[in-house]
């Protein structure tokens, strides 16, 4: 399974961009620090030699070896405290990378980085249009202003809608930033047109920015794709791909669990998927318009303890968004 030529070239163009820009930014830092440092010129020079000789000397002997090692050591320790009396640090003069385990490659030992793998799912979001919806809906973009504040959630307590709404956001913004610790799944439920989609775009945009690895598929999509590399002959690595993301990204995503055909083979799938995600530790997120005794109704036992057992279960309430936004 792979990438087509174009999808592959255009990820790895990314990382030699990458790599051409980290390689200018040190020749401009070195040429800053040769000019304020001039000696370091000479002390470059001097250890490169010292070097040369180490190599050689490693053929004459052990006596010799020790001799040019020592010499080396001893100009690499005089030009790192000539760098810093002079202000800088030692990593001023050495490459940075926007990943550090990969050295901005895409490969660590042979097999794709996280990195690469985010940018495959980022490459597959532009090419699905579904980076411009995040672009719209994430938690920089929220607003009360569509929550009907005379619609209570609790009458007894008198929790009205947009308070309880700011606690979903609270929820959902300490998710994404504990996730690197914590991760876990999320169930949200409730009616159409209350929010739900809204705050699964706000967690996916807020963890891609953290180049955490998200793959976001409506349970349709999810059934056809596992379906679909289930039985394929090699002939759709498309699929395959997807299929490939979905079982390895941090945080897989699934929308309008529910409306997804609903037969013994994509209820396999399904358990499939949700089992291999609780038993490799990684987070899933849930929306569904359906109750938890709907879902209960719906699913096998198997599959609907697992979502109630091991998914904190968010509740969203209140009239249609859209018809409020519509006629509001």
């Amino acid at each position: 399974m792979s990438l087509n030529n174009g999808q592959y070239n255009q990820i790895m163009r990314v990382y030699e961009a990458r790599q051409r820009k980290s390689r200018l930014e040190l020749d401009s830092r070195r040429q800053r620090i040769y000019e304020a440092i001039p000696r370091l010129v000479a002390y470059d020079a001097a250890i490169n030699e010292a070097a040369a000789d180490l190599a050689r000397a490693a053929l004459r002997g052990v006596e010799c070896g020790r001799v040019a090692r020592q010499r080396l050591d001893d100009l690499r320790e005089e030009r790192d405290l000539l760098i810093t009396t002079g202000g800088f640090t030692k990593a001023d003069l050495e490459l940075k990378y926007i990943c550090p385990s990969c050295r901005d490659t895409g490969y660590v030992d042979g097999k794709k980085c996280r990195c690469f793998k985010q940018q495959e799912i980022a490459l597959l979001y532009r090419e699905s249009g579904l980076e411009k919806q995040l672009e719209k809906e994430n938690f920089d973009t929220m607003t009360d202003r569509y929550y009907d504040p005379a619609f209570a959630v609790n009458r007894e307590s008198g929790l009205m809608l947009p308070e309880y709404m700011a606690r979903v956001a609270g929820v959902c913004r300490q998710y994404t930033e504990d996730f690197g610790e914590k991760g876990g799944n999320l169930l949200f439920t409730g009616p159409a047109g209350v929010g739900k989609t809204f705050f699964t775009h706000c967690i996916a945009k807020a963890l891609i920015e953290q180049s955490v690895s998200v793959v976001y598929v409506t349970a349709s999509q999810l059934m056809d794709t596992m379906t679909g590399a289930r039985m394929s002959d090699g002939s759709d690595p498309e699929t395959e791909i997807r299929a490939q993301l979905i079982d390895d990204c941090e945080l897989l995503i699934i929308d309008d669990l529910g409306t997804e055909l609903n037969n013994s083979m994509t209820n396999a799938e399904l358990f499939r998927c949700l089992d291999s995600r609780l038993k490799k530790g990684q987070a899933t997120v849930i929306s569904t318009n359906l109750s938890v005794n709907e879902l209960r109704d719906t699913y096998a036992d198997r599959i609907a303890s697992r979502i109630l057992s091991e998914y904190r279960i968010i509740r969203f309430y209140g009239p249609d968004i859209r018809i409020r936004k519509n006629y509001g």
